[in-house]
């Protein structure tokens, strides 16, 4: 319903602005999907154990800061100091301002109020690697390395997210120690690095 709500206002305010819209056949059919996606996982989760409150947290997460970033003035301050720190100064965007409150918020999603909430509520749980995680995705944090500074639209993020804690649930199943699991998880983002780095630079020669 909230997807549904949101995207016919969206379309409503295009239409208005003399903008091409999105065909109401088109958002039905969207709708129609991701309610029978929706439907079909909490059915098969409930025959198992339910579902998980972590999933839940984590997806309304993902939709709130979607909708931060792609919607919102402070988002698109994010994507221009990620993009470009000095066209964005030029511009009068307070870059330092930016780049503290995006650390700040990574840093509370990673290792404080959040994380610590959600690891606390389960009995021997292990610590979450959610410090990795916040490094690849403070923008602007590290200028040396692109892959590091440049911020994407989508959900790439919660995608890396999602195949760090697999890999950490699984290494945890298998009893290995946190110094495996760090080199592990530490090597998949030095992997992922490197695959960008040379993928950016095919499409810079290319001239895309």
């Amino acid at each position: 319903m909230g997807f549904t709500a949101a995207n016919l206002f969206k379309q409503i305010r295009r239409r208005r602005a003399g903008l091409a819209s999105q065909p109401l056949i088109v958002l039905l059919l969207w709708t129609a999907i991701i309610t029978a996606i929706s439907l079909g996982a909490v059915g098969y989760l409930n025959s198992y154990i339910g579902v998980p409150t972590a999933g839940v947290v984590m997806l309304g997460l993902i939709i709130f800061f979607v909708w931060l970033t792609t919607h919102t003035k402070f988002g698109r301050y994010i994507y221009a100091v990620g993009g470009n720190i000095e066209a964005a100064r030029r511009a009068g965007i307070n870059v330092a301002a930016i780049r503290i409150w995006v650390f700040t918020i990574s840093g509370m999603m990673a290792r404080s109020a959040v994380s610590s909430s959600l690891r606390d509520s389960r009995p021997r749980a292990p610590r979450p690697a959610g410090h990795l995680l916040a490094r690849g995705d403070c923008g602007g944090g590290y200028r040396r390395y692109e892959s590091f500074r440049r911020p994407r639209h989508g959900l790439g993020g919660a995608l890396g997210a999602l195949v760090i804690g697999s890999v950490s649930n699984g290494l945890d199943l298998m009893s290995q120690p946190p110094e495996i699991k760090y080199m592990v998880e530490g090597a998949i983002l030095l992997l992922a690095v490197t695959v960008d780095a040379l993928s950016r630079r095919g499409r810079e020669a290319a001239g895309r």
